[in-house]
């Protein structure tokens, strides 16, 4: 969910805004007070901006110009949303840096659109390194790193959970997320749908001794993988297991037939030999791989009667 900073002097405009926008899903900080605005956006790490132009004591444009002076929100997308709504009041709003402006009285769906396409946009702005993930998929941040070459490191979080990407001159080189590495970690990245990111770029010649030279799968080849594992574990949604049964290898002797090598297949029935009773989430994180591959190998297992679950 993506925060959103609306500053207006009326309060009834405000009131507009903040439900506007709530029901548009975003989170919302409102300042009726403008001069305290950038400290309010640089403490609240919001996502974007909306505001007033004509107001007391300080204008909109000084808010601007305040947000633009300040490393950690020199990059933020800010929408105009003013009263005074000729084309040259237009030019000027945007010739100082704002992002959007419109007209009041406001059109909600165009407000809307308007912070959507901003914030969908923000990353390929250079400088941008940190938001939501309920607002920037996974996929598109490192194709975003990737077409431009960034060294650095892209750390993940939502709640307990956290993974850390490397990347030099835009290749991932490593990847972890607790016990799990490269490059299933990645695939833990990119099933993450919340929470926030951030990028740390680094000197690209401060990474020269990073092992370049080994065989790494390519983001494109990650990228398939994923869309693979999940496009197939919807297919055999119905032979996965709930999260919370309890796991034993199937009566069947062995695995017959092609495995997809891209299955840990072998790995699970050795682990669920030695430790029976197993549930999902224990097995993927004894075998520090991905829930999403370890989930389509049970399944894959199960529609071959190789593998049983009983209640807890």
């Amino acid at each position: 969910m993506a925060k959103i900073l609306i500053v207006d002097d009326d309060p009834d405009i405000l009131f507009l805004l903040k439900r506007c926008l709530e029901n548009a899903e975003f989170q919302v900080v409102s300042v009726s007070d403008p001069s305290r605005a950038v400290q309010v956006a640089r403490e609240s790490a919001v996502d974007a901006a909306v505001l007033d132009i004509m107001m007391p004591g300080v204008s909109g444009y000084e808010v601007l110009q305040g947000l633009r002076s300040q490393r950690s929100t020199q990059t933020l997308p800010v929408v105009f949303l003013s009263a005074r709504d000729g084309d040259q009041d237009r030019e000027h709003g945007l010739s100082l840096g704002a992002n959007d402006y419109l007209a009041k009285p406001f059109q909600a769906d165009q407000l809307v659109a308007s912070l959507e396409n901003l914030l969908r946009e923000h990353l390929s702005i250079p400088g941008s390194r940190e938001g939501d993930l309920a607002v920037y998929r996974v996929d598109g941040l490192l194709k975003g790193l990737q077409e431009r070459r960034e060294t650095g490191a892209l750390v993940l979080v939502v709640t307990e959970q956290m993974v850390r990407i490397r990347m030099h001159c835009g290749q991932i080189v490593a990847a972890s997320s607790g016990k799990i590495t490269f490059p299933d970690a990645v695939l833990v990245a990119l099933e993450m749908t919340s929470g926030r990111f951030h990028f740390q770029a680094t000197p690209q010649e401060s990474e020269s001794d990073e092992p370049l030279g080994r065989k790494l799968l390519p983001l494109e080849k990650q990228l398939l993988l994923w869309a693979w594992l999940n496009t197939e574990l919807v297919k055999r949604s119905h032979w996965l297991p709930p999260s919370d049964h309890l796991l034993y290898n199937g009566k069947g002797a062995a695995v017959a037939g092609e495995v997809p090598s891209e299955l840990p297949v072998n790995s699970v029935r050795a682990y669920l030999s030695e430790r029976p009773g197993t549930t999902r989430p224990q097995l993927a994180q004894a075998l520090a791989l991905a829930p999403i591959r370890v989930d389509l190998t049970l399944a894959w297992l199960a529609e071959r009667a190789l593998l049983s679950v009983s209640e807890p």
